[in-house]
């Protein structure tokens, strides 16, 4: 075997992972997402998009900071790849797109990924109606008929598909799971581009910072991010501080450790739950923003994506190995983020005393100053 086999779809290079089929040889690495040899031409996308229309319409005018980070974002991705560093519901997603745009109007082929499915789906919608003129696609679990279109909006597993296709590719949320610590997913992503890539993300990990970045820690409305109040106690005390934070606030997200909690948690309070196993996610969603349900139990499946107007926010358990400084940081960043409710309550209950804890709340005070 050569020293110098590289994988063409996830640039592994670990000859454990090479395989000599009758063919040639393939990534046993990436092999889940179909084989490939590396002595056959990977074929890359042609499609290119001529003189397309991609003027967009937000309906309400950007703030002057989020204009400033937009035009900033452009001159910066001129000569590299960029970070954008944003609070939760800064508006990552209205900054980048004039450069999207002008991606889009010189014919270049621009996708959006994303490392969970949940967020695929919520994200095309909105992108569809900023962008009336042309298709947004959105390619994911139970979406993978239709393929093509003027802007891709995709997962992170589905940019196999897309092999050197992207003059311009937007990654969402990059420091969450699957795509944080997945070089399969990692190297997928830098194949499918042939161009410029944008991070977006509230919490990056360390060598994302190390790129040229755009920041932005102020949310369109100026109102502060909201600081957590924290409670430390035996289990019987968190618990009656639970119920009182249920009875007292209107519409309440408590996140907790495990599936098996979120149930558990659901059945004795009447209510209902939704994690990675939930089928209906979507429609109990829709239910909960509607008013149907008071509160919810659910795990960090919904820490990142999701915008509910007038929800506070509690964390049971704060303090367990599953929660992260940048979970607890996205959990967080869901009160808030609407205009028209800008404010609301966060409360961590703890049982020890826990570095990602007051690492969460540091992170937020800074965001803030």
């Amino acid at each position: 075997m050569g020293d110098d086999l590289k994988c063409p779809r996830c640039l592994n290079e670990d000859e454990k992972f090479f395989y000599l089929g009758e063919k040639g040889y393939y990534c046993r690495r990436c092999v889940k997402f179909g084989r490939i040899y590396f002595d056959v031409e990977f074929d890359a996308s042609t499609e290119v998009v001529v003189g397309i229309d991609a003027d967009y319409q937000f309906g309400f005018e950007l703030s002057q900071k989020q204009n400033e980070c937009s035009q900033a974002l452009i001159e910066k991705s001129k000569e590299s790849d960029v970070l954008v560093y944003a609070a939760c519901g800064a508006g990552k997603t209205e900054i980048v797109m004039a450069l999207i745009s002008q991606y889009l109007t010189l014919g270049k082929a621009v996708g959006f990924a994303i490392p969970r499915r949940q967020v695929v789906i919520q994200l095309q919608e909105r992108l569809q109606h900023y962008f009336k003129n042309i298709r947004v696609t959105k390619v994911c679990g139970g979406f993978t008929l239709q393929t093509t279109g003027d802007l891709i909006v995709c997962t992170t597993h589905q940019l196999f598909r897309y092999y050197q296709t992207f003059d311009l590719l937007i990654i969402d949320e990059p420091d969450a799971y699957p795509y944080e610590g997945n070089e399969v997913l990692q190297g997928i992503a830098q194949t499918a581009c042939r161009g410029r890539k944008v991070y977006l993300s509230a919490t990056p990990n360390e060598d994302l910072l190390r790129l040229p970045q755009v920041q932005l820690f102020e949310r369109p409305h100026g109102y502060p991010l909201i600081v957590p109040k924290l409670f430390l106690g035996f289990s019987w005390m968190l618990f009656m501080c639970l119920i009182h934070f249920m009875k007292k606030h209107q519409r309440n997200m408590i996140f907790v450790p495990t599936i098996l909690l979120a149930e558990k948690m659901a059945k004795f309070f009447q209510t209902v739950c939704i994690h990675s196993k939930t089928v209906n996610k979507e429609e109990l969603l829709d239910a909960f923003q509607k008013g149907k349900y008071r509160s919810i139990f659910c795990t960090t499946i919904l820490e990142r994506g999701i915008t509910i107007e007038n929800v506070n926010v509690c964390v049971w358990n704060a303090d367990h190995d599953v929660f992260s400084e940048a979970s607890l940081t996205q959990i967080l960043g869901r009160i808030g983020r609407s205009a028209n409710y800008p404010k609301g309550v966060g409360l961590l209950l703890c049982k020890e005393k826990k570095e990602s804890v007051y690492g969460c709340i540091q992170v937020i005070r800074r965001m803030n100053a």
